[in-house]
């Protein structure tokens, strides 16, 4: 029950870090492909919304990222 209790407070961190990228990224009119908690690969899309961001949820539970225009070499 202990180890559930701490990979549920990490992910608690995790969601917490990523959000602010995630905000500063909105505030600065970058665009926000995804916003993933856990490590992919993905396991559903949890919903799409208004600007196309797609909010993801993937298997490996102990990380999370936020994918934003350009950091792809390929854009």
């Amino acid at each position: 029950m202990a180890i559930v209790i701490g990979i549920l407070m990490f992910m608690g961190l995790v969601l917490a870090h990523e959000l602010g990228h995630f905000i500063s990224a909105k505030r600065n009119g970058v665009k926000v492909l995804e916003f993933g908690i856990g490590i992919p690969p993905k396991v559903c899309k949890l919903r799409t919304d208004k600007s196309w961001t797609q909010y993801t949820l993937n298997l490996l539970p102990l990380g999370g990222f936020v994918r934003l225009k350009g950091e792809d070499p390929k854009d």
